[in-house]
Order: structure tokens, then C-alpha cells, then sequence
């Protein structure tokens, strides 16, 4: 795993925290499964962008968020 991969899958996760959201709920909202969302979350290289950028946009977040350190 590349430590880029990592951190967004972090990222991803404090994102579900402060929405108080599930990755269940995340899931159902993509029309993915919660395993892809876990995967996401736990930072696995071959997670789709696309999917990642469109899960912080539905949880309310910017993208680029994603990659930046200020709190979510």
C-alpha cells in the first residue's frame, strides 16, 4: 500500500465520522458494496479516484479535501 493510499483512506473515514455516517449508509448512497467502502477506507491501492472523490462529495466534503490537514 503507498502511503498516499493511506492517508485518503484516513481522510475518508475521519469524513464518515464527522457526519456520523456508516460505511454501510456511505455504501448505499454510492451504490457499492460496504466492502468497497472499507477497502476505501482502509487505504487499499487499487481503490477507484472517481469513487473516493464522489464519496467526500456525498458526505458534504470537497475532493481535495481529502489530501489536505486542516480538520473535517
Amino acid at each position: 500500500m503507498s502511503s498516499d493510499s493511506l492517508y485518503a483512506g484516513g481522510r475518508l473515514l475521519q469524513a464518515l465520522q464527522a457526519r456520523n455516517t456508516t460505511k454501510r449508509d456511505l455504501a448505499r448512497r454510492l451504490g457499492c458494496t460496504e466492502h468497497t467502502v472499507a477497502r476505501m477506507c482502509g487505504g487499499q491501492d487499487r481503490m477507484s479516484i472517481s469513487l473516493l472523490c464522489e464519496s467526500m462529495r456525498v458526505l458534504g466534503f470537497e475532493p481535495q479535501q481529502l489530501f489536505e490537514d486542516a480538520d473535517l
